[in-house]
């Protein structure tokens, strides 16, 4: 039945590897780098499209801000995570003490 949802391996887009230099990998493949860039590109497609959507009466305005919060909290979470991992020396090096 799962054969019915899922196109042969042939017609699979495949999609471009994570940096394999990347130091932080998620379990689903895409690296932190990739996924904030990810989060920063809807963050700033929300910002464009809701408007629209506000206008047309698909969205109030608290909707609409609520859920960019939402995503920008994403990205604010992801890009301190980011600074943590790069704030520990790799392995194979350390810090010299003064």
């Amino acid at each position: 039945m799962l054969d019915d949802i899922a196109p042969p391996p042939a017609q699979r887009r495949k999609e471009p590897r994570a940096d394999p230099s990347s130091r932080a990998k998620s379990i689903a493949g895409f690296s932190l780098s990739e996924q904030i860039d990810c989060v920063t590109r809807e963050v700033a497609l929300r910002e464009h499209s809701y408007p629209k959507q506000i206008a047309a009466g698909r969205l109030t305005q608290a909707e609409a801000a609520r859920k960019i919060a939402r995503m920008r909290a994403v990205l604010d979470t992801l890009v301190n995570l980011q600074r943590m991992i790069d704030s520990v020396p790799r392995q194979g090096r350390s810090k010299v003490a003064p």
